[in-house]
């Protein structure tokens, strides 16, 4: 190769300023006046440069060996991955024009050369920066991801040093609200973010976070939604994930109470008779303290109800009757709730009331209570001992 040839080559190597300038420009504008950023790119434009004339020169060189460097720099500023592959593709652009302003004694083979280890170092560096990149930028979600874990769970055990807005911005998530917590019982981290999109969307909230507390699934917080837990619920009916809430509660403290609704609502699940996903701690509120001795709770139950706690139709029927009755007080209102005619619901209390005794039937509380715990755990959940 000429000297004439070669200063050609060389010209992109000089001009590697100018060419990290441009990228500054077309790829990250919110570096441009940051000389730190500049000098630094400009550093890996002029080692690219040199490496892909060094190679067209005809000697031997491994292409792209700073690119996993400069895609693990970029993941670190927080540039996206479509950044990475922008500035290679941008750099060979103006590599290739500077060839092209100034051929200086290049032939056409040596262009054509020179073109095609451009296009093979700009593809070998694009995969390797973008592998690192992703490399490094997991590393530091993990790491933000743990951060805000510890965070949390400090802020729920009430050992947090940290103030208010210091434990905003670590978060990304406004405390000083209303706030609906939601326990997604799976491990899997794109089921929990799918479950936070539904979420967001049904109750309208302005803020989220999601965090990992355990192996066993993730814990996520709204705030300031428009809807309460009703249309919650609705919304994570698509999830077809198990899932308990907790909420709407007011600020750190309610943060705090939220997660420990739903927590409360979550251990209730394996007692439960109903299969619903989605556990609401106000449709339960009553039945985590009813069930927080399940063995005393079976037992009253089956104490109060006597005969009425068997697990069978008729059974069925005399508690859901009984049940109405006691909260209306009224038959007529008994027959309209449960469209039935006055004289089934007339017969259906006197069978209770036989099965019971006048002195037990009288005893409205604890009827209730015992029936309320057969409705969550279901006459055969009774009989579990």
């Amino acid at each position: 190769m000429t000297t004439a040839s070669r200063r050609g080559l060389r010209t992109a190597v000089h001009r590697a300023d100018r060419i990290a300038g441009v990228i500054e420009t077309e790829v990250f504008p919110a570096e441009i006046g940051n000389a730190a950023f500049h000098l630094s790119l400009s550093d890996y434009v002029r080692c690219a440069v040199d490496t892909i004339v060094a190679a067209a020169e005809g000697r031997e060189v491994v292409l792209a060996s700073r690119a996993p460097e400069l895609g693990g720099w970029l993941a670190e500023l927080g540039c996206p991955t479509s950044a990475v592959r922008d500035a290679y593709w941008v750099s060979l652009r103006q590599v290739m024009s500077c060839w092209t302003e100034d051929p200086s004694g290049l032939s056409v083979e040596q262009m054509t050369r020179a073109t095609t280890i451009a296009l093979d170092f700009t593809e070998t560096g694009v995969r390797k920066a973008v592998d690192a990149h992703d490399a490094v930028s997991e590393l530091l979600r993990q790491s933000t991801e743990d951060d805000k874990s510890e965070l949390v769970r400090q802020i729920l055990d009430g050992t947090s040093a940290v103030t208010a807005e210091q434990a905003e911005e670590t978060l990304s998530y406004p405390l000083r609200g209303n706030h609906m917590c939601v326990l997604v019982d799976s491990p899997e981290r794109a089921v929990a973010a799918r479950v936070l999109r539904l979420a967001r969307t049904a109750t309208g909230a302005r803020g989220t976070l999601m965090v990992a507390l355990d192996d066993a699934g993730w814990a996520l917080w709204l705030a300031g939604g428009r809807q309460g837990w009703d249309e919650l619920r609705t919304g994570l009916a698509l999830a077809a994930v198990p899932t308990a809430i907790g909420g709407p509660r007011e600020g750190i403290a309610g943060f705090r109470r939220a997660h420990h609704d739903a927590v409360q609502a979550q251990r209730l699940r394996p007692l439960l008779e109903s299969g619903v996903d989605s556990l609401v701690y106000e449709d339960i509120a009553l039945e985590t303290v009813l069930l927080s001795d399940p063995a005393a709770a079976r037992a009253f139950a089956l104490d109060q109800l006597g005969p009425l706690a068997a697990d069978n139709a008729r059974a069925a029927r005399m508690r859901e009757t009984l049940s109405v009755w006691l909260v209306t007080g009224s038959q007529t209102d008994t027959a309209k709730r449960l469209n039935l005619h006055l004289n089934s619901v007339r017969l259906r209390l006197k069978y209770a009331t036989e099965a019971l005794g006048e002195q037990r039937l009288g005893r409205r509380t604890e009827l209730l209570a015992a029936l309320r715990i057969t409705q969550a755990l279901g006459a055969n959940g009774l009989l579990d001992r």
